[in-house]
């Protein structure tokens, strides 16, 4: 049996390997600024900006997808294991493809960042409606006075025997 060398990588294999980390970090950037405009909108409870961001996202996260398998099939080829690995064998090249994967990191944190508020914003939002419809509820199911709040006050019945 032969004994299996390793072929350096094609200079075009780590070339591309860099452009796809490129259109990653563009595409996370869109998703940063789209996060933004989403928290906006469920601010200012506008429907029609939310759905418009949702499906400006959804496409985003497609794209992601097939930039992650077009990353992988790449990686394959060249024959690593690690980035690291990758970067201790192509000198300048590889400290390169390091420095943009740091980039996607940091770019990655940022997101859960700004993730974690539009979604404390969406709860609150969510809390308030919940409230507006149990009260909307409870006021469609009785008539009569409300308070100051809106909330409906239930009318005391004088029973027969106390109007005597």
């Amino acid at each position: 049996m032969p004994a299996q060398t390793t072929k350096p990588p094609a200079p075009n294999a780590l070339a591309d390997l860099e452009c796809v980390l490129r259109q990653q970090i563009a595409v996370y950037r869109e998703l940063g600024t789209l996060l933004t405009e989403h928290r906006v909108a469920l601010e200012a409870m506008d429907l029609q900006p939310i759905l418009a961001v949702n499906k400006k996202q959804s496409d985003l996260r497609n794209r992601l997808g097939k930039l992650e398998q077009h990353r992988k099939a790449i990686f394959a080829k060249l024959g690593a294991t690690t980035l690291s690995e990758l970067a201790a064998r192509n000198g300048a090249a590889g400290l390169t493809v390091l420095k943009l994967r740091r980039e996607l990191q940091r770019i990655s944190a940022e997101l859960g960042h700004q993730s974690k508020l539009t979604r404390k914003v969406a709860s609150g939002m969510l809390g308030h409606l919940n409230t507006a419809v149990r009260v909307l509820t409870e006021a469609a199911g009785e008539t009569g006075m409300y308070d100051k709040d809106g909330s409906p006050t239930r009318r005391r019945r004088m029973s027969l025997y106390m109007a005597a």
